[in-house]
């Protein structure tokens, strides 16, 4: 990999419920072996992690890597994105948040010196980038997935709440709680050039990697470097209905069931009259109407071979 020097770690100390920062004492002569000269920036506040990874990119760093969990990755992903294509450094990933959903579905170590080798030695892969306008704010990137409807609630009341459960048993309880009390709305959605389509929701789903919610496997199918976004629709189920499926999204595989589609796009459009929230790898955006799309190939990524 490039020479140590040109190499920024992006530290989220209270990713994880604190755990990033409590490891990171531990990891440091680790980081120090595999990357001598490295730059070690910390963040303080809910955002740093942009203008830190769009720093590091000025200032000509050939590697950029995000210590936390989805939230801290979403974050460096958009400081990179700040920047020119040609100026973009490398993207990497030292899991220690508390979904790790993204790591999950591609294959990063989840032990540092394994995710310290795939940092050193590679392969770069070129990965796609999902863009999302909600409403009237700026465009926001994401990597893992976005949604609107009932993922986003969830995403509120765990800010609101208490982790009193582990990740993954905390993002189930309040899901089902969620669905219990959820009223679908009614969206208009157009994917691509295609025609406009009604159909009322529990949640759309756009996603990049197969998982979201602490280990949800919400779009079996979807590639991080197919060129495309995998798109996923829980329609009208009832709240009993909705709460049965909700354990088989921990199958790995699509769920088999009218009112649940899975489908391809590049684009997509979503409107409603209902005041429905989104969210994007896990940070709250707002609520529709949102307008998204992919971007083939925009950044390049250490990631383990394509099996």
């Amino acid at each position: 990999m490039e020479p140590s020097s040109h190499v920024t770690f992006i530290v989220n100390p209270v990713a994880g419920a604190g755990r990033s920062g409590r490891q990171w004492a531990s990891r440091e002569s680790l980081v120090r072996e595999y990357f001598p000269q490295a730059d070690i920036q910390f963040t303080h506040a809910r955002g740093d992690a942009i203008g830190l990874a769009a720093s590091a990119a000025q200032r000509g760093q050939e590697l950029v890597v995000a210590v936390g969990g989805d939230g801290t990755l979403n974050e460096v992903v958009n400081g990179l994105m700040t920047v020119v294509e040609g100026s973009r450094p490398c993207l990497g990933l030292l899991p220690s948040g508390s979904g790790g959903d993204f790591a999950r579905g591609q294959g990063v170590p989840s032990d540092t010196d394994g995710a310290l080798a795939l940092l050193a030695e590679g392969p770069a892969r070129r990965i796609d980038v999902g863009q999302l306008q909600c409403g009237a704010q700026a465009p926001r990137f994401f990597l893992n997935a976005a949604d609107a409807g009932v993922g986003a609630r969830v995403i509120e009341r765990m800010q609101r709440g208490r982790r009193w459960l582990p990740p993954r048993g905390s993002y189930l309880w309040q899901s089902v709680c969620g669905l219990l009390a959820w009223r679908n709305p009614e969206v208009c959605f157009q994917a691509d050039d295609g025609p406009e389509e009604r159909v009322k929701i529990k949640a759309l789903v756009l996603a990049n990697n197969a998982y979201f919610g602490s280990g949800m496997c919400i779009a079996p199918d979807a590639k991080v470097d197919s060129g495309e976004l995998a798109f996923v629709v829980f329609g009208d189920l009832g709240r009993l209905e909705a709460v049965r499926r909700l354990g088989e999204t921990y199958a790995g595989k699509p769920i088999e069931h009218k009112r649940i589609t899975y489908r391809t796009c590049r684009k997509l459009k979503v409107t409603s009259a209902s005041p429905v929230p989104v969210e994007a790898d896990g940070e709250l955006m707002g609520y529709l109407p949102w307008t998204a799309e992919v971007l083939p190939g925009a950044l390049r990524m250490m990631l383990p071979p394509k099996a």
